[in-house]
């Protein structure tokens, strides 16, 4: 079945056994990941993968549930059917649902790079051979990856819609014995990827540190480029401003500490303007 013809049935089967009046929305997403590893300027490992993932919410006597499965046989989507429906009867009160999205137009996307979802272990071992060639001798290591993720929506107030992306990232290191260098770039097409400017850009930053100089202590302005802003936001995210941590204390961040730190933003501009 395609991804709009699972979320079609997911509905039916939540309108045959949960009653008409339960509001449901189904998302089905096929992801196909292929992803190709190399080290000491060889490669080591090349994978592929295909999932799909069927999530399904609905709200039933005032209260949501939701639930997902990864598979699709006729089964499974029965049973993630019965699951949700018993979890809502368990679920607190939700008045704050907003509804289903009725029948809207939904915005064109560009469409998914065809190079991609063709692409095979040659396509990406010719971005890591022409990465170790311009590295210049340097031993490198690193990755490159295509994903192919084709998505279907729907919800039993009419709202459909479906599309696909495709992604292809790659990442390496460079190494001298004293310094690493990183380049990274991910893009929707194929092309997009140049493992030669990669390699190159890599070297460059590992040679760069090559002989260090040492700073004495005190204050200094740094500059991050893209990459390693990334990085860091990224980590801020996942083990920083993350909801579950910070309940669990797992966090560094102090929830009253933003709280008062936005209030007296607040304020602030409040005074500001007056």
């Amino acid at each position: 079945m395609t991804e709009l013809d699972v979320t079609t049935r997911v509905l039916e089967l939540v309108r045959t056994m949960a009653g008409p009046g339960t509001q449901a929305e189904a998302l089905v997403e096929r992801r196909a990941l292929a992803l190709t590893r190399f080290a000491n300027s060889y490669i080591h490992q090349n994978v592929a993968d295909s999932t799909t993932t069927v999530r399904l919410r609905l709200h039933r006597d005032g209260r949501t549930a939701s639930g997902s499965t990864t598979l699709t046989v006729a089964d499974a989507l029965r049973d993630l059917v019965e699951r949700t429906v018993s979890a809502s009867r368990h679920c607190p009160p939700d008045p704050g649902w907003p509804g289903l999205t009725p029948p809207t137009p939904v915005d064109e996307a560009a469409p998914p790079d065809e190079a991609i979802i063709a692409a095979t272990p040659a396509d990406r071992a010719a971005r890591v051979r022409a990465f170790v060639d311009a590295s210049g001798g340097l031993p490198a290591a690193g990755f490159c990856s295509t994903t192919y993720a084709s998505v279907a929506f729907g919800n039993s107030a009419g709202q459909v819609a479906q599309g696909g992306t495709t992604e292809i990232i790659m990442e390496g290191i460079a190494r001298t014995a004293m310094a690493d260098g990183a380049a990274r770039l991910a893009g929707p097409r194929l092309s997009d990827v140049d493992g030669a400017v990669l390699g190159a850009r890599a070297a460059a930053k590992a040679l760069a540190g090559v002989n260090p100089i040492e700073l004495p202590p005190g204050r200094y302005d740094v500059v991050l480029e893209p990459m390693a802003v990334g990085d860091l936001l990224l980590s801020l995210a996942l083990y920083g401003f993350n909801g579950k941590m910070a309940n669990e204390r797992r966090s560094f961040v102090r929830v009253s500490a933003i709280l008062e730190f936005i209030v007296n933003m607040l304020r602030y501009r409040l005074t500001r303007w007056r």
